[in-house]
């Protein structure tokens, strides 16, 4: 062959041996790969669904090749193990006190009491569990655990630059002790019908859907003055680079498959980057797994469809938790049934069908969305309040 024919395999060979070199950088992989697998066995991606609602539909094959694992068999299968992610209180505003929130979270979607745990678990195969970390400063949290159960204690600090690795020892941990068909990672300010969850379960098991949630990206951020800052930004290319496709942190789903291999990996062996939401995303694309773009678990207000419903995009969950938790659960709204008349839980179309743009404008009209829900909720407390002082000044 030519000098001059030979160019094209060249670059071909080099754009190919650069590929490869970004997918091993992110996984943090310098050398061998665990049971020499470079994608998760069985998890294949394959064109979007013809109902234009999935976004795609992975086809697990009979006979999938055993993950390798460490974990204890058999372990007790259930649909779901929700993991919802709390702190210590370290601030005297309600806003940010996680002991507040964790005590609205029990008035309204959390179970309320170690019976109530042990019925959910029993009755509906869903395993619900407050997730924190180290130190333990507070002998009331001691004490809430004690009388309300539902605690699972993590050997991480409790710190934001720890959050990812906080995330993979909670699905870890949730592999080791349940044989899960999906966990749900959720923050501790965020509404979840949770009565749903069953059913959206069988609709992602439909789809062979790996890692869900609500799928955004962003430019990287480069500047350590900036909130969100990356150090690792050169491994993202240039200038104007921006991030893979990923999952929203508030609240996202990955297959107990996925966590199961992820809990099987040795220590090190898996990048992180400062944010947990990168970080998790990172791991997913290196899996090759099948997202899919679920935007009922980032709506702004209850509705037949809603799985979860934060202020997105204003604030990365409720904004104000403490106060927004209850006037949620008590709207006519967040009360209507699990299911339709005709006993189906609506589907949502993506915004990300990972082979076209998403909507430009969607970003402008969640705003508006936020603005016009906060509006109704502070109609709702100014009435709220003065209801309590009317009845106060009538007396008994």
């Amino acid at each position: 062959m030519s000098q001059r024919g030979g160019q094209p395999a060249v670059a071909l060979f080099c754009a190919g041996f650069l590929a490869a070199t970004v997918l091993f950088s992110l996984l943090g992989w310098h050398g061998q790969l665990l049971g020499s697998e470079q994608s998760l066995p069985g998890l294949v991606e394959a064109p979007p669904a013809g109902d234009g609602v999935a976004a795609q539909a992975s086809k697990e094959g009979e006979g999938s090749p055993p993950l390798p694992s460490p974990l204890p068999v058999p372990r007790k299968r259930v649909l779901a193990v929700v993991g919802v992610q709390t702190g210590f209180t370290t601030d005297p505003r309600p806003k940010y006190n996680y002991m507040k929130r964790r005590q609205q979270l029990r008035a309204t979607w959390f179970p309320d009491s170690p019976a109530a745990i042990e019925r959910l678990e029993t009755e509906k195969r869903l395993v619900v569990r407050f997730v924190v970390g180290h130190p333990l400063k507070e002998a009331a949290m001691q004490q809430e655990a004690d009388t309300y159960g539902g605690f699972w204690r993590l050997p991480v600090q409790e710190a934001y630059l720890s959050l990812a690795n906080k995330t993979l020892m909670f699905l870890s941990e949730a592999a080791r002790r349940y044989d899960a068909q999906y966990i749900v990672k959720v923050d501790d300010d965020v509404y979840l019908r949770l009565d749903r969850i069953p059913h959206a379960i069988s609709q992602w098991r439909d789809i062979h859907a790996d890692y869900v949630g609500c799928m955004k990206t962003g430019t990287v951020i480069k500047s350590p003055q900036q909130r969100w800052y990356e150090p690792q930004h050169a491994i993202f290319g240039g200038s104007d680079s921006w991030y893979f496709t990923h999952a929203w942190g508030p609240i996202y789903v990955l297959s107990g498959r996925v966590a199961e291999y992820l809990a099987a990996q040795r220590p090190g062996s898996l990048r992180f980057f400062n944010n947990e939401d990168v970080t998790v995303g990172s791991w997913m694309l290196a899996l090759n797994v099948t997202h899919f773009d679920d935007r009922r678990l980032c709506e702004t207000s209850c509705s037949q469809s809603s799985l979860a419903v934060y202020d997105i995009p204003g604030c990365a969950g409720l904004c104000n938790p403490v106060r927004q938790l209850p006037l949620l659960h008590n709207s006519s709204q967040c009360r209507m049934p699990t299911l339709t008349r005709t006993g189906g839980l609506p589907l949502t179309d993506p915004l990300f069908y990972f082979d076209r743009r998403p909507d430009p404008r969607w970003e402008e009209r969640a705003l508006a969305a936020v603005k016009s829900e906060r509006s109704r909720q502070a109609i709702a407390l100014r009435k709220s309040e003065e209801d309590k002082r009317l009845r106060q000044q009538q007396g008994p």
